[in-house]
C-alpha cells in the first residue's frame, strides 16, 4: 500500500504500520457486521422474512408486472430509470415470486457497500481508523435505511466508480468508472448524472496539475462520458423506443420537476415530517443529527482543507481526498430537494470516510470521541436484531410465503386479504399489498394520493383499467390530507367518486385503511 501524505506538523493518532493482514481483518470486521444486523433485523427465527411496506415493496412489484408481460412507462409508471424493476424481475425469474427476495436483496446491498466503504478508506486511512467509516455505516446509517430501493443500488455503483478512480486515473479506470456511472444513472438519473458531473470535474482538477499533459485533459473525460452514455443507452434505450422520447422525458425529467415534491414526504419539509411521523424509539435522537450533519458538512470542510494546502501538497493523498469530497457532495445534491432520513443515509458511505480522516487529523479528544461514536453504532447495530428477534410478531401464511408482521393492526389487514382474493387475481390499491399476495395490478400506478402527485391522466387510465379487468377488491390508505391540496380540484376526489358508485365498503381496518368490493364482479384470476 502507498503511505499517506500528511500536511507539515500534523499529529495523526492513525500512523502505524497497516499490514495486509490488518486490512482484511479490518475489512472482514465491517463486512460482517453489516451482514449480520441487516440479515437478523430482515428475517425472523433464521427463516421468516419480515414483511416490509418500505418503497423496495415498490420496486419489486414493478418486476413482477415485468415479468408477467408488462412494459414499464407504457403500461404502468414509474419516474426513475428501469434498472432496479429490471434487476427484480431477474430475481424473481431466477428464484421466483418470494418476499425473501427484497429482504435479501437488502442484506446484499449492506454487505457490499460496506466492503467498498472498506476497500475505499483504506486508501486513505491507516490503522483501525480504516474499520471506523464501516462501523457507523453499520449501526448509525443501516438503522434508518434498510430499504432496497434504486437509492441503494445506484450508491453501490457510484462507490465502485469512485474506487476505481482512487485506484489510479489511467485509461483503464477511467472506462471502469464511466460504466458503471452509466449502471448508477440507470437506477437513479440524478444520482448517475451528479457522480458524472463530479468525476468531470476531478478529472479536470487532475489534469491541471499536469501542465505538460494539460493539452490531452479532454481525453480522460471524453472516455468517461463516452462510456456512461455507451452503457445507458444500452440499458435505457429500448423503453426510449418502445414508448417514445416523448413520454420518457415525462417520466425522467418533467414528473420529477414538476410533480414528485408535491407530496409532502418529498418536498421541503420531509426532514421535519419524517422525524416526527415515521421515526419512533431514543435511537432517532442519536442517528438523526448523525446523519443530517455528517452527510451535508463533512466533504465541504475536507474540501477546504485541501485548497488551503493544495500549494504545499498535490501529492495522491489530496487527490484521493478531492475525489471523494467531490463524489460525497455529488450525492449529496442529488438528492437534496427532497430529503428524508433513509434518502440521506443512502448516498452517506464518501461523507463517514471522510469524517473518520477528519478525526484521525485532530486532536486525541476528536478521535476519542469518533471512537465513542463507533461504538455506540456498533451497540445499535448489534441491539436492534436482538430487539427483532425477541420482539412479538404477528406470522401470516401468504401466497408469496410465511410472513413475520410486526403490527397487529397490519397482520389483520393482510389476513383479511389473503382470505378474500385468489392469487392471480386483479387488485388496485397499494404495492405493499399486490406483491404479497400475489395480486395482479392492472392500473398504471400502484395507488392513488391527494396531492398533485397524482395526475388527473393517471385516474382516467386507472378508472379504465378497473373497469376492463372489473377489479373486485379495491384497498384505499387513510390519509392526513389537511391543508394539502386544493379541493376543488383535487383528482383523487374524482376517483373517490367513481369508488362510491361502484364498489361498497366491506371492511375498515384500525389502521383507517378501507376494503372495497365492486357491486356487479366476480371473482377474476387474470394470472395463470
Amino acid at each position: 500500500m502507498q503511505s499517506t501524505t500528511l500536511p507539515a506538523g500534523a499529529k495523526s493518532p492513525s500512523i502505524r504500520r497497516y499490514t495486509g493482514g490488518q486490512a482484511l481483518w479490518v475489512t472482514l470486521s465491517v463486512v460482517c457486521l453489516a451482514l449480520f444486523t441487516s440479515y437478523f433485523r430482515n428475517v425472523v427465527h433464521f427463516s421468516v422474512p419480515v414483511l416490509s411496506a418500505n418503497d423496495q415493496m415498490a420496486f419489486v412489484s414493478d418486476g413482477a408486472r415485468i415479468i408477467h408481460g408488462q412494459l414499464i412507462y407504457r403500461d404502468f409508471f414509474q419516474f426513475v430509470t428501469p434498472g432496479t424493476s429490471l434487476f427484480y424481475a431477474f430475481l424473481l425469474r431466477c428464484f421466483g415470486v418470494s418476499l425473501w427476495i427484497p429482504d435479501l436483496s437488502m442484506v446484499f446491498l449492506a454487505a457490499v457497500t460496506s466492503l467498498l466503504i472498506a476497500m475505499s478508506a483504506a486508501t486513505i486511512l491507516r490503522g483501525y481508523f480504516a474499520a471506523l467509516p464501516g462501523l457507523l455505516f453499520a449501526g448509525f446509517v443501516l438503522w434508518g435505511s434498510l430499504d432496497a430501493t434504486h437509492h441503494w443500488y445506484s450508491t453501490v455503483l457510484v462507490m465502485g466508480a469512485m474506487l476505481a478512480l482512487l485506484k489510479g486515473s489511467d485509461l483503464r479506470h477511467i472506462a471502469v468508472a464511466g460504466t458503471l456511472c452509466g449502471l448508477a444513472a440507470s437506477f437513479t438519473q440524478s444520482t448517475g448524472a451528479a457522480a458524472l458531473a463530479g468525476f468531470v470535474v476531478y478529472l479536470l482538477c487532475r489534469s491541471s496539475q499536469d501542465r505538460p499533459r494539460a493539452g490531452k485533459s479532454w481525453r480522460p473525460v471524453l472516455l468517461l462520458c463516452v462510456m456512461a452514455a455507451i452503457i445507458f443507452l444500452a440499458v435505457n434505450g429500448y423503453f426510449i423506443l418502445a414508448v417514445g422520447v416523448k413520454r420518457w422525458t415525462y417520466c425522467m425529467i418533467t414528473f420529477p420537476i414538476r410533480y414528485y415534491s408535491t407530496m409532502p414526504i418529498n418536498g421541503w419539509r420531509a426532514p421535519w415530517l419524517d422525524f416526527v411521523s415515521h421515526l419512533t424509539g431514543l435511537i432517532k435522537w442519536i442517528g438523526v443529527p448523525f446523519n443530517y450533519l455528517v452527510v451535508p458538512f463533512a466533504p465541504p470542510v475536507v474540501l477546504w482543507k485541501i485548497l488551503r494546502r493544495s500549494g504545499a501538497d498535490t501529492g495522491e493523498s489530496s487527490n484521493r481526498l478531492l475525489l471523494i469530497s467531490i463524489t460525497a457532495i455529488a450525492l449529496f445534491l442529488s438528492v437534496a430537494s427532497s430529503l428524508t432520513l433513509k434518502r440521506i443515509s443512502s448516498i452517506s458511505p464518501p461523507a463517514l470516510i471522510l469524517l473518520a480522516w477528519l478525526c484521525s487529523k485532530q486532536s486525541k479528544a476528536s478521535a476519542a470521541t469518533a471512537w465513542v461514536l463507533g461504538a455506540v453504532s456498533v451497540a445499535i447495530a448489534l441491539f436492534l436484531p436482538l430487539r427483532v428477534q425477541t420482539a412479538h410478531w404477528n406470522f401470516v401464511d401468504l401466497p408469496t410465503g410465511r410472513v413475520a408482521i410486526a403490527n397487529p393492526v397490519h397482520a389483520e389487514l393482510y389476513s383479511w386479504l389473503a382470505k378474500h382474493t385468489e392469487p392471480g387475481e386483479a387488485y388496485f390499491g397499494s404495492m405493499s399489498i399486490a406483491f404479497p399476495l400475489g395480486l395482479y395490478n392492472p392500473a398504471p400506478i400502484d395507488y392513488v394520493v391527494p396531492w398533485a402527485y397524482t395526475r388527473p391522466k393517471q385516474i382516467d387510465a386507472t378508472i379504465a383499467a378497473i373497469d376492463k379487468y372489473k377489479v373486485r377488491i379495491i384497498t384505499v390508505p387513510a390519509f392526513d390530507t389537511r391543508g394539502t391540496y386544493n379541493q376543488t380540484s383535487n383528482p383523487f376526489q374524482v376517483f373517490q367518486n367513481y369508488l362510491r358508485h361502484h364498489y361498497r365498503l366491506v371492511n375498515t381496518f384500525p389502521s383507517g385503511d378501507t376494503a372495497w368490493e365492486r357491486v356487479d364482479a366476480m371473482p377474476q384470476a387474470i394470472l395463470k
